[in-house]
């Protein structure tokens, strides 16, 4: 229908009705404009999801580190420097003995050192406030390949019929999950544990913990 030009209500009218709506060019603005915004706003939440799961992880990490040290140096810090031995080529793995109330039923039963006054030393048991022992037994601690996590190891405690070396007496016991590295070093009194732990987050990525301790050994 032809609009007359000196109707003027029907040219508002038809002024109107040709400005409702979006036209094609606004709505694709609008779109990429919200499209940009949600992006912003995923990333954001992105980060903050990593953030979290990683310190998460971190956190496991770290107990694990102070899981793996608490019993092995406790052990550690009992031990005569002379009674400790880190193969050479492998500084993952130490074999150790400490002072021990022999409970045997021999002749050293309820003595911590034998007819010359010489300290006794063998392997304890685990709890070590229980002052059960062997003599002459030894404690190995060494890492083996854990299959749960790729690149970890679980740090393992093992008890040996004879100091240095030789033969495993029971089975092992697992003292620790997760750890990635451990390296001992030796220097007179003074033992350092150097300790890597690897943790997966949500995302597969490794987050890594790493501390080196001192232990101070008996003379």
């Amino acid at each position: 229908m032809k609009i007359k030009k000196n109707d003027k209500n029907a040219t508002c009218t038809y002024r109107i009705q040709r400005h409702v709506g979006f036209t094609l060019v606004e709505m694709m603005v609008t779109v990429v404009i919200f499209s940009v915004m949600m992006a912003m706003v995923m990333a954001v939440i992105s980060t903050a999801n990593t953030t979290y799961f990683s310190a998460d992880a971190r956190i496991v990490g770290q107990e694990d580190l102070r899981k793996a040290l608490r019993v092995m140096i406790h052990e550690l810090a009992e031990s005569n420097r002379f009674r400790v031995s880190i193969p050479a080529g492998n500084a993952s793995q130490i074999t150790f003995q400490i002072p021990i109330l022999v409970v045997d039923g021999g002749s050293l039963n309820g003595q911590t050192v034998d007819d010359k006054n010489n300290i006794i030393f063998g392997a304890r048991s685990l709890p070590t406030t229980v002052p059960d022992g062997t003599q002459n037994y030894a404690l190995r601690y060494l890492l083996q390949p854990n299959n749960d996590v790729s690149n970890s190891n679980s740090l393992i405690r093992q008890v040996l019929d004879s100091y240095p070396a030789g033969n495993q007496v029971g089975n092992d016991l697992i003292i620790a999950n997760y750890i990635e590295a451990i390296n001992f070093s030796q220097n007179g009194q003074t033992l350092s544990i150097a300790v890597t732990t690897v943790k997966h987050n949500k995302f597969a990525r490794n987050i890594r913990t790493s501390g080196i301790f001192g232990v101070t050994l008996r003379n």
